[in-house]
């Protein structure tokens, strides 16, 4: 960046949609790059019509969605507000338990989408129980409990 000075501004203003094109695919280590280098954990993504990501999101939502908990669980480390809310009202956990029973994912869902968000202590209000995948259930009554 020292060779190129304005590119650390670029990287910074495309931060929200590059961390989440990363988060998408599980790429925890491009996300850990674009964190170090300063790109703010809570960035703003804008969106992804074909993966019916709302704008607004951020990399957490995405990750949620797509099934990355160890990308989830970088970003929630690093301050990503576990119950922020995209352009749609949806929050992070609100997608992983979508993403476990009404995604085309249903093959390799495991309730680790739901049991890091529940560990970090996100909201689990607003969600039914049973939400129709037993895993995902039982790691929300166990956040509930809390």
């Amino acid at each position: 960046m020292r060779a190129e000075p304005g590119l650390r501004e670029e990287l910074l203003s495309e931060g929200g949609d590059l961390l989440g094109a990363f988060a998408g695919v599980g790429n925890t280590e491009g996300v850990r790059c674009l964190l170090d280098a300063g790109v703010p954990a809570d960035a703003l993504f804008g969106g992804d019509a074909y993966f019916q990501e709302a704008r607004d999101s951020t990399a957490l939502h995405v990750a949620a969605w797509r099934g990355h908990p160890e990308t989830m669980q970088l970003l929630i480390e690093r301050g990503t507000p576990v119950n922020q809310r995209d352009e749609k009202g949806r929050t992070a956990m609100q997608l992983a338990v979508k993403a476990c029973v009404d995604s085309y994912w249903k093959n390799r869902r495991r309730p680790e989408w739901i049991t890091v968000l529940v560990d970090a202590g996100a909201s689990t209000l607003g969600i039914e129980v049973p939400i129709g995948y037993a895993e995902g259930d039982e790691a929300i009554r166990k956040g509930s409990g809390k």
